[in-house]
């Protein structure tokens, strides 16, 4: 192998071993030198994370706050099942996987600027969310907000493409199945989403963002 080419594997293998790091949720800059990764990588297997205090409460399911602003797309059951989790920011996250923000009761607020997809159950059983924005969606999985059994306000800002949604059971258990909740589309939408598959079962929920039916 070329000297050129055995330098390129090593730093497609240092990133590699940096996305792992990252995702047990162990923070890596630019700066930290490759030797330093073996630290961190010890960390994770002894529970003796020290690097950031947000990240220590992450792996010990203590944690009320979480923002990231590094990784682009959240794995299946990337971030779930966490009690005391109230807000999520993921800034740059474009798909969310099966279940990735699932089973967090305490949730209040998930921010999702980027994301176009999002995944079977994606955000089922989060029980104390009340609304979410979704402004680049352009696909919703079956049962993604199963169970949120307070979520009645969905805002859908995509003026150029209808989200796509996969099953009417994506909003089983929420007001909004039982028509008692509210989905804000553009105005030059609505009457499309009124007569789009599986769109049509909520239509009279489904309202212009800019304020009139």
């Amino acid at each position: 192998m070329a000297t050129a080419d055995k330098l390129n594997y090593l730093l497609e293998t240092k990133e590699e071993i940096k996305a792992a790091i990252v995702a047990k949720g162990v923070s890596v800059s630019d700066t930290d030198t490759f030797r330093s990764y073996a630290n961190k990588i010890a960390a994770i297997q002894t529970g003796s994370v020290t690097i950031d205090s947000k990240e220590d409460a992450l792996l010990t399911g203590n944690i009320t706050e979480y923002e990231n602003d590094r990784i682009t797309s959240l794995r299946a059951h990337g971030l779930s099942n966490y009690e005391t989790l109230e807000r999520i920011s993921l800034s740059n996250v474009i798909e969310v996987g099966e279940e990735g923000l699932a089973y967090n009761p305490s949730v209040i607020s998930i921010l999702l600027p980027k994301a176009t997809t999002l995944g079977i159950s994606c955000v089922r059983d989060n029980y104390s969310l009340e609304e979410i924005e979704l402004p680049n969606i352009t696909s919703i999985s079956s049962q993604c907000f199963y169970d949120c059994e307070n979520l009645t306000t969905i805002y859908l800002n995509n003026n150029i493409n209808l989200v796509t949604l996969s099953s009417i059971d994506a909003f089983a258990g929420t007001p909004i199945a039982d028509g008692n909740g509210v989905i804000y589309v553009p105005s030059n939408l609505i009457d499309s989403y009124k007569n789009a598959a599986n769109w049509s079962n909520f239509a009279s929920c489904i309202q212009s963002l800019g304020g009139s039916n």
